[in-house]
């Protein structure tokens, strides 16, 4: 089993964590501050501080349950929002992996029935030139992880029939 993970969700939990830690100085500060000074206006940044915990606690919840399971059986994957989704490699047909010059968003499997499940928890980086080239190769290498567990798993149906 293998977790891979698109580079937006590290970049959500790293933010989120930062926010989570930022929120807890503020509320400690705010706190000391209301009762060393007895000014209750200083509770209004405590709400502040709150919201930032609240925001900082969805990034880092979301930021680490997207990502990709790959095993043996299939692949499973969760994107930041929404229901996690499995397909067994008996349903998989090829996989493909857009590069920079092919349309498409994220790691795609054509199923036996030529439908196409876009897996968008692999998904290419879609931000300036410079960070693409550098985050697009993370990305072709766990398309490619993907790719060859497919291969690896039609190899070994062949070698049992």
């Amino acid at each position: 089993m293998k977790k891979l993970r698109s580079g937006g969700s590290t970049v959500m939990f790293i933010v989120g964590a930062v926010f989570v830690v930022a929120a807890v100085l503020a509320t400690t500060g705010f706190v000391i501050g209301t009762v060393v000074s007895g000014n209750t206006a200083l509770l209004w940044g405590l709400l502040g501080a709150a919201v930032f915990l609240i925001i900082g606690a969805l990034l880092l919840v979301m930021g680490f349950r997207s990502g990709a399971v790959l095993d043996e059986r299939g692949l499973a994957w969760t994107p930041a929002l929404g229901a996690r989704r499995f397909i067994p490699w008996d349903q998989v047909q090829q996989v493909q992996v857009p590069g920079d010059d092919h349309p498409g968003t994220c790691v795609q499997l054509v199923l036996r029935d030529g439908s196409v499940e876009h897996v968008k928890a692999i998904s290419k980086p879609q931000n300036s030139e410079t960070h693409r080239r550098w985050a697009s190769r993370g990305y072709l290498e766990r398309g490619q992880l993907v790719s060859q567990a497919h291969q690896q798993w039609a190899a070994g149906l062949t070698t049992r029939d």
